[in-house]
Order: C-alpha cells, then structure tokens, then sequence
C-alpha cells in the first residue's frame, strides 16, 4: 500500500474509513457522500494519514479508488466472479437464437 501514490492511497483510505466506521460495506456514491457530509476528524482517523485530507470531486476520487483496488487486487467487481473461467459448456449448435437475428433464421 505504500507504493501507492499518495492521493490514490488517501482515497483508498478514506473508503476504508467509513466503512469501518459505517461498520458495513458501502457503495463508493454512498461513502463519498458520508465522507462529504461528515468529513474526517482532525486526527485523521486511526490511521493519522488522513489528517488534512480534501475529499476531491466524486469523479476524482472514485477513479482514484478504482486505482488503488486495481493495485492491490481488490476489485469491487471481476469478470466471472466465482465461476470457473474458461469457455463456455455449450456449443454452438446448442444456442437456441432469439428472434431479431435475421442471420440465423
């Protein structure tokens, strides 16, 4: 985590702030707007790293939340979440097509 830009890091743990102090998972929107509402104490939280700490525009902090999670391989949503990869157990003579499809009618 402490390879992590510092404003990609903060943001990180900010998220991390108030859903520890939410004491649930949160969406980024939900937390972002606790954040903005209720702001950080003085001290920074726990952490002490977050003192002084300006939340940025939603647009900016949640690209830099997605950032972090991408780096340390915590994304919030992956491709074939708990399914098995690889392809797919159906062939394709045994899709059935749904009508719009003018090819393969």
């Amino acid at each position: 985590m402490k390879d992590l830009e510092p404003a990609i890091r903060k943001a990180f743990l900010s998220y991390q702030y108030e859903e520890t102090k939410q004491g649930r998972k949160l969406q980024d929107q939900e937390a972002y707007q606790l954040l903005k509402e209720e702001g950080i104490p003085d001290d920074g939280g726990d952490l002490g790293e977050l003192s002084n700490y300006n939340l940025p525009a939603f647009e900016t902090w949640v690209r830099q939340l997605r950032t972090a999670r991408q780096a340390l391989g915590e994304q919030k949503y992956t491709p074939r979440r708990g399914r098995p990869h690889g392809r797919s157990i159906a062939r394709g003579d045994q899709v059935e097509f749904q009508g719009g499809d003018d090819e393969h009618e």
